[in-house]
């Protein structure tokens, strides 16, 4: 399940354009992980937020059937997403979700994320 991290303040100027809002005005509100630096980058600001910090997390899970299979150590993860409040900047301005791909040329970049999802002193939930 997706979800959008734009405070509803935020998006006071497009209401009062009187217009809907827009993929580029989604676009603002996500910071794409797609390459191994860029991951590097994103964890070392995960591990930055502090240990307070609760990290709202979710994964979208191919190859799987649904009606008799958990999505939990099955299938291929082909996304995650993370938002860990509106403090925390993954270099593109505090606030944002984080979105890692982890499909054609970006397949493998979610493996620098495997420690910090070990890790029982980062509090996360799903």
């Amino acid at each position: 399940a997706a979800h959008s991290a734009a405070d509803p303040a935020d998006m006071a100027p497009l209401a009062e354009a009187n217009r809907p809002m827009t993929m580029g005005d989604l676009y603002d509100t996500v910071t794409i992980v797609d390459t191994r630096e860029k991951a590097r980058r994103a964890v070392a600001a995960l591990y930055a937020a502090g240990p307070g910090t609760i990290h709202a997390c979710d994964t979208e899970v191919s190859h799987i059937d649904v009606k008799l299979q958990s999505p939990v150590g099955n299938g291929f993860v082909t996304c995650i997403s993370i938002y860990s409040g509106p403090n925390v900047d993954f270099g593109e301005g505090a606030g944002k979700t984080l979105w890692v791909d982890n499909l054609d040329e970006a397949e493998g970049v979610l493996d620098e994320f495997k420690a910090w999802f070990e890790d029982d002193t980062q509090k996360k939930v799903w």
